[in-house]
């Protein structure tokens, strides 16, 4: 429910209204700290509770005698993402360099997609491989359905955004010529009709 119908509006929000011209000055800086960083903390987050789990400080989410790897895995990737609403807001009070905010504002709209994808990713390598959950969980598989999973989303997204826009246009270029139409017709003074 979260990642299908709450969260895809709120990033077209975000992208919709942030200032492109800052957000791809920086887009390097950006994308250092979105792919890798919530990665990583997905990651960490993920092996630190399968380590809490193993080591007996917390109880197995699979159940007894279950494998917890995944599910660990999954939390975290379903934890990585942040929302750094306050932290704006304290930035914006404080009057903090312009830079800081996109920065912050920019990463923030692209971890929500990398921890999407990253949940997407173990998800299917725990699905595929059931009997042996690591095997879908290689570098490699990992590398490919992560590549596969964002090129395959930004394909639909920009084909969903294209067609959408066609069709504003097409609806709009038709109603304003009407109204053009109506409103030239009406204009036109009684004495040259």
């Amino acid at each position: 429910l979260v990642y299908y119908a709450l969260l895809p509006p709120i990033i077209f929000v975000a992208g919709f209204t942030m200032r492109k011209r800052h957000f791809f000055a920086n887009l390097f800086t950006v994308l250092l700290l979105a792919l890798p960083g919530t990665l990583v903390a997905a990651l960490s987050l993920g092996s630190g509770l399968y380590g809490l789990v193993h080591a007996g400080v917390l109880q197995s989410p699979a159940g007894p005698g279950g494998d917890a790897s995944l599910t660990c895995l999954l939390f975290g990737a379903l934890i990585s993402s942040t929302d750094p609403v306050a932290t704006l807001a304290i930035l914006r009070e404080v009057k903090a360099p312009p830079l800081l905010n996109n920065l912050i504002f920019g990463e923030s709209a692209l971890n929500d997609a990398v921890s999407i994808v990253a949940f997407n990713v173990f998800r299917d390598a725990a699905l595929r491989h059931a009997a042996d959950p690591f095997r879908g969980l290689s570098p490699r598989a990992l590398c490919l359905g992560f590549t596969r999973t964002l090129f395959l989303s930004l394909a639909l997204g920009l084909a969903v955004g294209l067609a959408a826009s066609a069709a504003t246009l097409r609806l709009n270029g038709g109603l304003a010529g009407r109204a053009q139409r109506a409103a030239g017709a009406r204009s036109t003074p009684p004495e040259l009709e």
